[in-house]
């Protein structure tokens, strides 16, 4: 009997030590067939004019080639479905009633436009699945990679070609002002749905990003907080303000129906913030602009801090606080129940600087800034 026991345990660590071993060699061991990004689609369709056609099919043979996604290139006037319009100078993308996720530009090498240093690609992804955008754009990042798609289009010599180098599993560093954060993050959760990128995030305060700089730190961008909407400059950076978000009380359309509020007055109003938005809230004062009611009310407020921007709407919602101030956020605005006062003279700017020797320069200073300033169509 002893030696039965003894034989179980050693046969049990024995398989411990083994599926250890797997684990270690194998990381991606019996991870999930149906995980959304392992995902691919099998075929795109793309709308390209005549001018691009030669070039776009030489890409997508290599694509094809590369990653076994088939590219069915489809007539200029084509009616059919499409992932992906491809155009050149003054023409204009072709419309059949399809909603574009994204639409950018794309600037061309010199020498293969007869020296027009304006030439540019204008693309317009189309919404079709997830698993089909997220190619669709994957395939734009590979056709305007100077060294893949655009070496189709470059000249023997040309070595400045102003695309991003190809990365095929691309996870930029971001290091993010912990401030600016909770308002930014449904855009860089869609910017990693649409664009398939996913992006590694250093969260932390002022102080932390003014270390990282100092060190001279490996990142690819950086995401802070500035009051005035002015441009930053940070030395062997790209930086641009993203455009100004206007900041907003958020109160129940019928405050009568607040949990909490009908039927007897709160001595002092609960204020719900997002936690650790030290702009635009910590000052009390409002202009002569803003309703006297509300001001008064905020004026002698207690402040609630909540986690990110969904935790304040529900506070909101159900009366854990009677005001909220927050940038103003797509789902705050679409909802029927709430009344929303702008903060007169209170905006919020996001800036993003981007390393200029980055592998993913162009994507971002382009495709995130896009995201981040909500100009997607």
């Amino acid at each position: 009997m002893r030696w039965g026991n003894g034989f179980l345990l050693v046969f049990f660590l024995g398989m411990v030590a083994l599926l250890t071993c797997l684990r270690i060699l194998y990381p991606n061991l019996g991870a999930r067939a149906d995980d959304s990004w392992s995902k691919r689609a099998s075929s795109l369709s793309v709308v390209c004019s005549p001018a691009e056609r030669a070039v776009v099919r030489q890409v997508a043979n290599a694509y094809e080639l590369e990653y076994g996604v088939r590219i069915d290139l489809l007539a200029w006037d084509s009616r059919k479905r499409r992932d992906l319009a491809i155009g050149s100078g003054g023409i204009e993308l072709p419309e059949v009633g399809d909603e574009a996720v994204s639409r950018f530009t794309v600037p061309l090498p010199v020498a293969a436009t007869n020296a027009d240093p304006g030439a540019l690609w204008r693309l317009a992804v189309y919404s079709n699945s997830e698993h089909s955008c997220r190619e669709t754009h994957r395939f734009v990042r590979y056709l305007t990679a100077r060294d893949r798609g655009l070496t189709y289009v470059s000249s023997p010599g040309i070595s400045d070609l102003p695309g991003d180098l190809w990365v095929e599993d691309p996870k930029p560093l971001l290091v993010v002002d912990r401030a600016s954060y909770p308002f930014i993050l449904p855009e860089l959760k869609r910017f990693e749905t649409t664009e398939g990128i996913r992006l590694r995030l250093l969260v932390g305060p002022q102080a932390f990003i003014d270390k990282k700089i100092a060190e001279g730190g490996e990142f690819d961008a950086i995401i802070g907080l500035e009051e005035s909407g002015q441009e930053s400059s940070i030395p062997g950076f790209w930086s641009a303000p993203v455009p100004g978000r206007q900041v907003v009380c958020l109160t129940l359309n019928d405050r009568s129906q607040q949990p909490g509020v009908a039927g007897e007055s709160q001595p002092t109003t609960r204020l719900g913030i997002i936690a650790n938005s030290r702009m635009a809230f910590a000052d009390r004062r409002f202009s002569a602009g803003q309703s006297r009611t509300l001001a008064q009310e905020i004026g002698r407020s207690t402040v609630v801090s909540l986690g990110d921007p969904g935790k304040l709407l529900g506070a909101v919602l159900t009366g854990e606080v009677d005001v909220g101030m927050a940038v103003a956020w797509p789902e705050a605005l679409s909802d029927s129940r709430l009344k929303l006062e702008p903060v007169p003279n209170r905006q919020v700017y996001v800036a993003l600087s981007v390393r200029e020797s980055s592998d993913y320069r162009r994507v971002l200073a382009q495709r995130l800034f896009a995201k981040l300033s909500l100009s997607e169509p």
